[in-house]
């Protein structure tokens, strides 16, 4: 199927349900690293992580226009969920009890931030938060991530955004982000060295060993 049979479009709220089930199917969950490293030390089960990530399609993700889907006759095969920064309802979603099995997914999210000088973003206006996205496992390598990240990048520049941050694990991403998006690289962390109940639980991790946070000014 070429990207021509598939309508890519900014998401309203009128897509929830169908985005949720989209994450609910586990393609986001599947392919994140340290999402398979969890739940092979059985901190938590996939159906667990598919309903953490489906519950960031929420108004938040959907009101304000800053969010793309890719859909084949009505049916999400790609969605990129995006938010407005700073939000107190946004910030409390990457804020986890010490114990609950997500934790070490936020210690790398908050190392990362922590890193960050706050000098690096513009004051005058708001950000973007580019948050999760997926494609069907059956519709990869035809463009449609790259093609959602163009379209999101528009919407983030008509909203008003003076930038966009994100955090990314895949080296594909990162040279989609970086190459092709221009994006640069502020900070990055191996997984190696994130620690949770006295073990080193990324260890393991072989085809994305780090994690990197990106940012783009507008």
């Amino acid at each position: 199927m070429s990207t021509s049979q598939i309508e890519f479009r900014v998401a309203s709220l009128e897509d929830m349900d169908k985005m949720k089930d989209f994450f609910m199917e586990g393609h986001y969950s599947s392919g994140d690293p340290m999402v398979v490293e969890l739940v092979k030390r059985k901190f938590w089960t996939l159906n667990d992580f598919n309903e953490l990530f489906a519950s960031f399609v929420d108004e938040d993700a959907l009101q304000y226009g800053l969010s793309t889907i890719a859909t084949v006759n009505g049916k999400v095969v790609g969605a990129f969920v995006n938010f407005p920064i700073y939000t107190k309802a946004v910030e409390a979603k990457f804020i986890v009890p010490d114990d609950h099995p997500s934790k070490p997914m936020s210690q790398v999210l908050s190392y990362l931030h922590t890193q960050v000088n706050p000098n690096v973003y513009p004051s005058s206006r708001p950000g973007c938060a580019w948050a999760i996205l997926s494609v069907s496992s059956e519709f990869r390598r035809k463009g449609i991530a790259q093609k959602l990240c163009e379209l999101a990048h528009e919407a983030a520049k008509n909203y008003g955004c003076s930038f966009i941050k994100l955090i990314t694990s895949s080296k594909f991403s990162n040279r989609l982000f970086k190459e092709k998006l221009g994006f640069e690289e502020i900070a990055d962390i191996a997984y190696k060295d994130i620690c949770f109940q006295n073990a080193h639980v990324f260890e393991d991790i072989e085809v994305h060993t780090h994690a990197a946070f990106l940012l783009k000014i507008l």
